[in-house]
């Protein structure tokens, strides 16, 4: 490995590799004797500078690697790396993302319950015996359209609220890792694969839920699948919202001012 040491004001005093880095300043095998050898000496930096750009470790791993043209790689062989450099990555962040969300199993639990628990107060709205709606608040008794509504804004809801804090809250350990070629996209996308996980289970239990005791009508594939899709749009936003806020608290106060209007507005309340 290669060994930097600066002095005051920033100025290069060693460029090169570690082991000869001793016999530069005449030191013992210790990194601690190279610190010491800057420290104490009566050298300025300017003459530590001066030293090194007269040394023979200078031209060889400075002034030469800088007069070398870099040669160009294949553009199709360069295009292939990158992609299975930010293809493995993604596996590795994906991965990495799952080990905390098993672990941190309170939270998990929580997450995942939040649909049976919706789901049992629709069922507690529209309760039904033979077949037959026995008593419903709101709505009309034949109108299945009411429940899917109910349904989908869920399925909004839990997607959106289960991704808004997800980027804020490690904001620092990204601009880490941000530092170390992390990539964009294969850092969004391994938190909208493991939450859209977390979704599709959420939306099964939603819908299961709902066809057992409301006993919906319809292919309970597709209305899953319009679930999921919805919980993904939800997902989309809550990576937005996470991104754009300075912490988590923002995140949850913007969240209601994003959705609200989506309800207000969504054509079934006020057709």
């Amino acid at each position: 490995d290669n060994l930097l040491l600066l002095t005051e004001g920033g100025k290069v005093a060693y460029y090169g590799p570690t082991t000869h880095s001793y016999e530069y300043f005449n030191t013992i095998h210790n990194p601690d004797e190279l610190l010491f050898s800057l420290e104490d000496s009566d050298k300025s930096p300017d003459e530590w500078k001066k030293e090194y750009r007269e040394n023979d470790l200078y031209l060889k791993y400075v002034s030469d690697r800088l007069h070398t043209p870099v040669s160009m790689s294949n553009p199709k062989t360069s295009s292939k790396g990158e992609f299975r450099f930010a293809l493995r990555q993604w596996w590795i962040l994906s991965s990495r993302y799952l080990r905390i969300k098993g672990k941190d199993l309170v939270n998990t639990t929580l997450l995942i319950l939040q649909a049976p628990i919706i789901a049992g107060l629709l069922c507690l709205l529209l309760l039904r015996t033979n077949g037959r709606v026995i008593h419903s608040f709101l709505f009309d008794q034949a109108d299945h359209i009411t429940p899917m509504f109910i349904l989908g804004l869920a399925a909004l809801w839990l997607g959106s609220a289960n991704a808004a804090r997800e980027i804020v809250s490690e904001r620092a350990m990204f601009l880490r890792e941000r530092m170390i070629n992390l990539k964009l996209p294969s850092y969004l996308m391994s938190k909208f694969f493991v939450l859209f996980l977390l979704s599709a289970v959420q939306s099964v239990m939603l819908l299961g839920i709902a066809h057992v005791i409301l006993r919906f009508s319809g292919n309970f594939f597709t209305q899953w699948l319009v679930l999921l899709l919805t919980a993904s749009s939800g997902l989309a936003l809550g990576l937005l919202i996470s991104a754009l806020v300075n912490s988590s608290a923002s995140s949850a106060s913007i969240l209601p001012l994003i959705l609200l209007p989506q309800i207000i507005f969504g054509g079934y309340l006020v057709p």
